[in-house]
Order: C-alpha cells, then structure tokens, then sequence
C-alpha cells in the first residue's frame, strides 16, 4: 500500500492521488516539476566560468526582461537567451560562452536577429537610419507632412485652397475609412491616419504626389523634357505594359506611372522627374 502522506509536505494524500499511486500531493508536484525544469535550465547555461549565479545576476540587473529596448519578454514562459561574441578568443566552442563574451540576456527573436547580422552593428545602424528616413519619402513623394487634426486641415486650408469643411471631411474619412486621393491645382494629395501604438496621440500624413494626366497630356510633357516623339509613345507603351518605366533626359530621370482607365476610359499616367 503506497504512503498516505505526501513524500513532500507530509499532508494526507486524497483517495484520487492514492488511486494513481502518487507519492505527492498536486501542489508538491507542480512544484517539483517547476524545480526539475529550473535545475535543467540552470545545468544547460552553465559553460565555462560563466556560472547560474552570474545569468540570475544578469538577469536581476537587467531588470527582468530582454536587454532589447522596450522587449517586454520577462523570460517566465520561455527563458532568456544567454547572448554572447561568437568570435570570442579565449579558445572555447563558438557556440558556448564564457563571462569575457557574453554581452546580456535576450528573447529568442532579438538574438535570432543579432546572430543573422553576423554580429555587425553597422547593420543596425543602417536600418535605423532606413526608418529614419525611408528612401521612398523622397523617390516617390513629392512631399510629405504629419501634424494633428488641426494643423492637418490648416495645411489643407491654406496651401491647397481646401474649404475648412472639405478638410474636416478629408480628415474624418481618413480615420474611419482610409486614405482617398483627392486632386489639386498641382497633383494629387492623399490623407493619411497614422495610429501611434501605446499612446493616445493622432497623427495625419498629407502626401502630395505627381498630377495624373491623360496620355496625350503626358506625351507633351514628354516633349518639354526634351524625348522625340517615337522615344516618347515608346516610353509610354511600356509604362502601359509593366507599370512603370523610367526614360533618362537631359534633365534627369524621368518616372512615368500606369494608373489605368480614367474618364472617357483614356489612359491615366503621371510622370515624376
């Protein structure tokens, strides 16, 4: 007959757990297992000097969560990764680590990422620079402007010669059901909602593109930057087909945008220099 009494706590064991020929009561079970997984995880980390008293250290110093600014994973469902210099020199397997090359503890993602960067930080900055500014702000925009509601329909207002209730309904159809462009003097212009996570900020986004323009409109255009008109309708034909194309002139580089049927079902381009 199995003991009565949990082999842990040494409280009466229930019928059920005796049932089952279970030494423990749940509680010190689930206990048991939490240890047994917390020993396992201490045993795997351990390499070289670098001890589980100096990953407990790290982890306490580091506040608990990923060292990646604001990584929020806590490591209590899944441990923290030890993230280490693969090209330490002090003669241990690359893949292990010792206390000279472990720079900090890390989610599973943020050190997947540093890996595949081939721990080169210039990478990084390089991407910060790329969402600092994205290269299509200025190879596709004309412009680009962010402000709150109200200065967004003042800039409407007083550059683009908008009514005020014209750029209230911009604005609220920009937020409720997403951007629409609309036509001006010198383009088109689209309104943005942009959401701003974890905050109660609002921000809308005026983007000014190139005026679309029939195809006889775009071949005079052509012709101003100085294209002859076979080089111009050809230019225009592979437009047609692929989308886009782009012709060089004496002024540059010239982009000639497809945007399909327009009114009286004639061509629409536009065309960016």
């Amino acid at each position: 007959m199995a003991n009565p009494d949990c082999a842990r706590c040494q409280r009466p064991l229930t019928k059920a757990r005796l049932a089952k020929r279970k030494r423990k009561c749940y509680r010190c079970e689930v206990a048991a297992r939490r240890e047994g997984r917390q020993r396992a995880h201490d045993r795997s980390i351990e390499s070289e000097d670098f001890t589980a008293a100096d990953y407990w250290r790290l982890y306490e110093s580091q506040g608990g969560t990923c060292a990646i600014y604001t990584c929020r994973a806590s490591g209590k469902s899944k441990h923290l990764t030890v993230e280490h210099d693969h090209a330490c020199e002090m003669g241990h397997d690359p893949a292990r680590w010792c206390r000279v090359c472990v720079r900090g503890l890390t989610c599973s993602m943020h050190n997947e990422w540093i890996g595949r960067t081939g721990d080169d930080p210039k990478i990084f900055d390089s991407l910060a620079a790329y969402l600092r500014v994205p290269p299509a702000r200025s190879a596709m925009m004309d412009r680009m402007m962010a402000g709150n509601a109200e200065e967004t329909m003042a800039t409407l207002h007083n550059e683009y010669q908008i009514s005020w209730k014209q750029a209230k309904n911009m604005v609220d159809m920009a937020r409720s059901v997403g951007p629409s462009p609309r036509p001006v003097p010198d383009g088109t212009v689209v309104i943005r909602y942009i959401r701003i996570p974890r905050t109660t900020k609002e921000l809308y986004e005026i983007v000014e593109s190139a005026p679309r323009m029939n195809s006889e409109a775009a071949l005079e255009r052509l012709f101003e930057y100085g294209l002859s008109e076979r080089r111009a309708k050809t230019a225009l034909n592979r437009a047609w087909q692929t989308g886009e194309n782009k012709v060089s002139c004496s002024g540059g580089i010239v982009r000639i945008t497809y945007h399909g049927r327009g009114a009286r079902q004639s061509y629409m381009y536009s065309i960016e220099i």
